[in-house]
């Protein structure tokens, strides 16, 4: 790609309303299995008000055609604001264009108490909504390229998180207070049994031991939710759990299944 050069010599990144058309030609020939901007808002060209949604939108509007002509993911990296208010997506900095032209956002936070990263789905126009969310730690080990070592980090899934995003974000605004056990229960299901599938009541309990919460707490959480308990006779009498699908009502479950998720 052409660089931009000022007259002092500063090197601008490419914008996308002036170099989408070259940026999709070297990608379709180099075919890229993603394609990141960090951050996004440095690639949207000069004068461009990255707080105004009449100037943001039409300027990200091309990304969208550019992620159609490529079977690789376009991802623009963006940062939250410094506020202490609010969820995830109110805390997004500038227009609220970033948010709304995009078709998927992932949200990232450092859960610093626990050392581990929260990874949330937070909007999505292409697939499915994802239930609750996913954790990873950062490790450090040695690379070695060209000869020389280097220590760098590397990213390792962990599993389902203890809380939600808006529940890491919300520790700062409560002082560094932890989120309740109950919220924690609450998101640690719907991460758990987001798939729509019965599992084993024992083995929801078991893996729930990486929040620290009670059994009764998981329980009280799991009626919350509406969650469906049946037992299957054919299996030993043992009791599965599942919550309800998207379009389905949430606010509790029958009666027959209430009593099931306080133990077989």
């Amino acid at each position: 790609m052409p660089a931009h050069v000022l007259d002092d010599g500063t090197e601008l990144p490419i914008s996308i309303a002036d170099d989408i058309d070259q940026l999709a030609e070297v990608l379709a020939t180099i075919e890229p299995g993603a394609v990141i901007l960090d951050p996004l808002k440095d690639f949207l060209g000069d004068g461009v008000n990255t707080d105004r949604e009449d100037e943001v939108r039409p300027a990200l509007t091309p990304l969208l055609k550019l992620t159609e002509s490529l079977d690789a993911p376009v991802i623009g990296l963006h940062h939250l604001n410094k506020s202490l208010k609010g969820d995830f997506l109110s805390r997004l900095t500038g227009s609220g264009a970033f948010k709304n032209v995009a078709r998927s956002i992932l949200g990232i936070a450092h859960d610093t108490e626990n050392d581990v990263r929260v990874l949330e789905q937070k909007k999505t126009n292409l697939a499915a909504a994802a239930h609750g969310a996913m954790q990873a730690r950062v490790e450090s080990v040695d690379a070695t390229i060209g000869g020389r070592t280097e220590s760098v980090g590397r990213w390792v899934m962990d599993g389902v998180a203890g809380h939600g995003l808006d529940a890491v974000l919300a520790v700062k605004e409560q002082g560094g207070h932890s989120p309740s056990k109950s919220d924690a229960a609450t998101t640690f299901l719907r991460g758990y049994l987001g798939d729509g599938q019965p599992h084993l009541r024992e083995d929801v309990l078991a893996a729930a031991a990486v929040i620290d919460a009670s059994d009764v707490t998981i329980g009280r959480a799991f009626r919350k939710l509406g969650g469906v308990a049946k037992r299957a006779s054919e299996q030993g009498a043992r009791t599965f759990w599942s919550l309800p699908t998207a379009d389905a009502s949430p606010s509790r479950g029958s009666e027959s299944d209430h009593d099931l998720s306080k133990g077989d």
